[in-house]
């Protein structure tokens, strides 16, 4: 059973007394043990625990770069130029004619 949890700002000032704030904490603390105790459990078994993943950094202050220059090594060069078997084909076709 999921049940969603409000968050202190989401209840309005008028409703929060003492009683309800002392149960979001507590409800927060058993939630945060319950997580731990889950995680151990997974361990114990040889699972991996649930990963802790950071909040996403898509809506944060992110400049592009301001130089439009590529990166380095994404020149495009020709490669069988160098090969040892290129050389090799072009003197045996200067050979045969």
């Amino acid at each position: 059973m999921t049940v969603k949890i409000p968050k202190i700002d989401e209840i309005p000032v008028e409703e929060q007394t003492s009683w309800v704030l002392t149960l979001l904490e507590c409800i927060n603390a058993l939630a945060e043990e319950n997580q731990a105790l889950r995680n151990e459990i997974a361990r114990l078994k040889g699972e991996k625990p649930r990963p802790k993943i950071k909040p996403s950094s898509l809506e944060g202050n992110h400049k592009k770069p301001e130089s439009s220059e590529k990166r380095p090594g994404s020149a495009k060069r020709h490669k069988t130029q160098s090969l040892e078997i290129y050389l090799w084909v072009n003197r045996l076709a200067g050979f045969l004619g």
